[in-house]
């Protein structure tokens, strides 16, 4: 299955603190994917790669912790087919399942996390899977971290920026100065 993704929906949202309404992001994202073209423009080519769509994960409502020990199991079963996973959420708490997943196989695994918040909380509200600690469990599985868009966070978070190596911060008002980066 060589240059193949496989397309997994993460009907998930319990642990958004905010709206609540993610969970039908896979369904929404599939129903406008029926539009897409298989010539790019911009670079004057085919889209020759092969997307598999493997359905919706069974999410175990209220339950992270369960639900990111389903993904990370499918996630496995994915890569042990060759081919590499693109999760569609859903909350981004149930990322840490696919990162632990791809952290057990590629150690040095980078990840890039697009958000206006650093979400490095040790726990929010009581809970250590949730929306706003997901990138502080991605940390302790040794991954980098490159946070974009990044305009507030808590002290607390801040402080454990600054003490660690491997977290590099683009923040939103950055970004406008550095049109390069972006």
């Amino acid at each position: 299955l060589v240059n193949s993704f496989g397309i997994i929906g993460v009907p998930f949202d319990s642990t958004t603190s905010y709206h609540s309404g993610s969970r039908l992001g896979p369904i929404v994202v599939r129903e406008a994917s029926f539009g897409f073209e298989k010539f790019n423009t911009v670079f004057n080519k085919d889209l020759t790669t092969n997307f598999y769509d493997f359905g919706d994960v069974n999410v175990v409502p209220g339950n992270c912790e369960r639900t990111c020990e389903i993904i990370e199991d499918t996630i496995n079963e994915i890569l042990d087919l060759n081919v590499r996973p693109i999760i569609i959420g859903g909350e981004h708490s149930a990322s840490i399942g696919a990162i632990r997943a791809l952290t057990d196989r590629y150690p040095k695994l980078t990840v890039i996390h697009l958000d206006a918040h650093r979400d490095l909380a040790f726990t929010f509200i009581g809970e250590k899977y949730s929306h706003a600690t997901v990138m502080r469990r991605a940390h302790e599985r040794g991954v980098d971290l490159v946070q974009i868009g990044i305009r507030s966070s808590s002290s607390r978070e801040e402080e454990f920026v600054k003490s660690t190596y491997n977290i590099q911060t683009f923040k939103s008002g950055e970004l406008a100065d550095r049109k390069s980066v972006v």
